[in-house]
């Protein structure tokens, strides 16, 4: 009977401490942080691992990381300006993290760099611009997920701004996968 009580008290001690094992210190700082960011700030990543011990977030169009070590906020600085910040993606398990930009009117054409597809490897923070075009949408190329970046390489009517364009494929870790043949697009310039 008292061996049988000792079972009971030792299980439910291990469950207890299974439970347990997913919050650590790190964890619920990272936590506390993404549940006081303001109504219109969106989570882009969340990262409770002690070697990155971030959250990464848009608010205001601009990206920021959070690190709860330091307890210290930073902007994300883009290697080109840009008005707003159209989509975030994880990919590769959480090691990268995918920022499309759209630079609307401070790119030289839109045609040609309108948007902005960049790369940010959350262990070393480095970024790295993958490609630049008229649009770019998340879908899948040769059964992978990938980024599919619109890009015009030749106006062949400016008074209508008709353009020969080709769709480029990038999979998850940024390598180009796939080149369309070229088509004509129409492109509305950007005011």
């Amino acid at each position: 009977m008292l061996c049988r009580q000792w079972l009971v008290i030792l299980v439910l001690a291990l469950t207890g401490v299974v439970q347990m094992a997913g919050q650590t210190p790190v964890s619920n700082r990272v936590e506390a942080v993404a549940s006081r960011l303001s109504k219109d700030a969106r989570i882009a990543a969340r990262y409770p691992d002690r070697q990155r011990h971030c959250v990464y977030f848009v608010e205001n169009n601009r990206l920021y990381r959070f690190d709860v070590f330091r307890d210290k906020c930073e902007e994300i600085r883009f290697t080109k300006g840009y008005l707003k910040i159209r989509d975030t993606h994880v990919a590769q398990q959480g090691r990268v993290l995918f920022v499309t930009v759209d630079r609307g009117t401070l790119c030289n054409n839109y045609a040609t760099d309108g948007q902005a597809l960049y790369l940010i490897d959350t262990f070393t923070q480095k970024m790295k611009e993958i490609a630049a075009g008229f649009d770019i949408s998340r879908g899948k190329a040769k059964n992978q997920p990938c980024f599919t970046v619109k890009k015009a390489h030749q106006c062949i009517d400016p008074s209508r701004q008709r353009w020969n364009a080709k769709n480029h494929c990038y999979d998850m870790s940024g390598s180009i996968l796939s080149l369309s043949d070229t088509y004509t697009v129409r492109i509305e310039k950007k005011r």
